[in-house]
């Protein structure tokens, strides 16, 4: 028989480092504290959301994890239980609330959970600074700066706008995921300097390295010694093991889903999602032929601020015959931009052309062609010079797809004019040049 734990005790302090198996109700009297070490497990097998809480009147239960793997693992029944709350009384070593609370707003977010479905919680806090990170997370850096590259992170060390706590959420056994609404306490101590009216819910995408996406801001509801969030609705894919509350003035990094070019009759069609926003104003989708001159395509409103997945889609009428470049910029109500992409797409059927061919007169400098190419080819370059003869022959050079740039050796070409022909199975390109 599973062992019944209750806590009746006036004052009481319960250990314990190995497995605790409870299929009734956990109920404390007194405000006493279990704690955690080693690793342990609390697993409540009772689906009631109730299963855990304190006596009528009572203080709560202390439930110190302080430990990643120290973990109350809850078999629950979210469509019996609908829109009722299940506590996890996390507390730090002094009583001061660090609880989540979980609960599934209605049916449809009770998703289609297994017989077995349950989830698996922890927390710990942490001195200034947020160390030691928890074990999938590999930095805690900002994103409100304006960057080139996609997917890189801000400079900025971002711990002094982060509460110096973690908390741990796993989900297990369904076939459609639940979509759980919850609720944070952190402690005063580990406020760290956010206010009530500016913090968000975070949590770290450890497939793409990032802390992903920001939710709509929540707000600190005061009840000293401890603060509590608003519940923050997690819509599915958006759940993942790592939790932290940040600043809403610097969040953490966010992600751009995905981003996308391809080319139908209409012209080349530009696809990009958020899954949230904040303080965006615009977008900008440029396009360019050759990677280095970009032309405006079109300017689009952003959403602003949105916490929910929104989709983009634009139509470049003009998109030329051959590879085009795209890329989007945001532009934020403060006048930041953060760049995305470039990414390409081939229009046409065939597109195999030189787009130019770059000499600088020096000795000892190549002769570069430029070429374009919808498809990986093999060619060879031969050089010809006025009066026919062969002067210079490369075979089996290799062009890639794309826009790519291929080096001529010319120190044995003497000033004048040139035929460059550049041959592959079925095509022919050629282009006149002058060395002077």
């Amino acid at each position: 028989m599973k062992k019944l734990f209750a806590l009746l005790a006036v004052v009481a302090i319960f250990n314990f480092t190995n497995e605790l198996h409870s299929q009734a109700r956990i109920i404390s009297t007194g405000g006493p504290f279990m704690v955690m070490d080693g690793g342990v497990y609390l697993v409540v097998e009772n689906t009631n959301p109730a299963a855990i809480a304190p006596s009528s009147g009572a203080p709560d239960l202390n439930l110190v994890s302080e430990d990643e793997n120290n973990i109350v693992k809850w078999y629950m029944d979210p469509v019996g239980n609908v829109g009722a709350n299940h506590q996890i009384p996390f507390t730090d070593t002094n009583g001061d609330y660090a609880r989540i609370v979980t609960r599934f707003p209605n049916a449809a977010s009770a998703g289609t959970p297994g017989a077995n479905f349950h989830m698996q919680f922890s927390s710990y806090g942490t001195p200034p600074g947020n160390t030691p990170l928890p074990s999938l997370v590999t930095h805690l850096t900002n994103y409100n700066v304006a960057i080139a590259t996609p997917g890189v992170q801000g400079n900025t060390a971002n711990a002094p706008n982060t509460v110096d706590r973690f908390w741990f959420m796993e989900m297990f056994d369904f076939t459609a995921s639940p979509e759980p609404n919850l609720r944070f306490a952190v402690p005063l101590a580990e406020q760290d300097g956010i206010t009530t009216g500016n913090v968000m819910v975070q949590r770290f995408n450890e497939s793409a390295n990032l802390w992903a996406d920001w939710f709509s801001p929540t707000t600190l509801l005061s009840a000293s010694p401890f603060f509590t969030t608003a519940g923050t609705d997690i819509p599915t894919g958006e759940f993942y093991k790592t939790w932290t509350l940040t600043s809403f003035d610097e969040p953490l990094s966010v992600e751009l889903l995905n981003f996308t070019a391809e080319c139908e009759n209409a012209g080349a069609t530009i696809k990009w999602s958020t899954a949230s926003e904040q303080n965006s104003d615009y977008f900008t989708v440029e396009r360019s032929n050759d990677g280095t001159f970009w032309e405006t395509v079109t300017e689009i409103d952003a959403a602003g601020s949105s916490s929910s997945l929104i989709n983009y889609e634009v139509t470049d009428e003009y998109a030329a015959n051959g590879i085009n470049y795209y890329k989007v910029i945001e532009t934020d109500v403060n006048g930041v931009k953060t760049q995305f992409g470039p990414v390409s797409t081939s229009c046409g059927t065939n597109v195999f052309e030189i787009v130019n061919v770059i000499n600088d007169f020096s000795d000892n400098s190549p002769l570069d062609l430029v070429i374009n190419s919808s498809s990986d080819k093999i060619a060879s370059i031969k050089i010809i010079d006025i009066a026919g003869k062969l002067v210079y022959d490369q075979a089996n050079t290799t062009i890639p797809e794309g826009l790519s740039t291929i080096s001529l050796n010319k120190s044995d070409l003497s000033m004048g004019v040139y035929f460059i022909a550049v041959q592959t199975e079925d095509e022919l390109l050629g282009r006149k040049v002058i060395l002077n």
